[in-house]
């Protein structure tokens, strides 16, 4: 009888809460509405926008710069030393090991 009783009071607090849930849901989501048709909210809003793209921009150019010069400094290093190298490992014999832009190009 008291597993029924506790079933009981679990179930009507389940009902209780979502409603009391559901409402106070409404009541914020009505105030954020509000407050995001703010003409102010809408400039800040556009102004994060242009900082964000002139940001990504920077990103985009100074990645791409880099890549240019990793590019550059593998395609020289490759036609320096063209041969093969080896490089010991600790505790092991060491291994011979061919550059990557002739690895890549074969």
């Amino acid at each position: 009888m008291k597993v029924f009783w506790l079933a009981t009071g679990a179930a009507v607090g389940y009902v209780f809460g979502t409603k009391a849930g559901r409402e106070r849901y409404e009541q914020i989501r009505t105030a954020a509405r509000q407050w995001a048709d703010k003409p102010a909210v809408a400039d800040a809003v556009g102004k994060v926008e242009r900082i964000a793209a002139g940001g990504r921009d920077a990103v985009t150019a100074k990645l791409s710069d880099a890549s240019d010069a990793v590019t550059s400094k593998l395609s020289s290093g490759s036609k320096s030393s063209g041969n093969s190298e080896t490089v010991p490992v600790s505790g092991t014999k060491p291994l011979k090991t061919t550059s990557v832009a002739s690895a890549t190009s074969g």
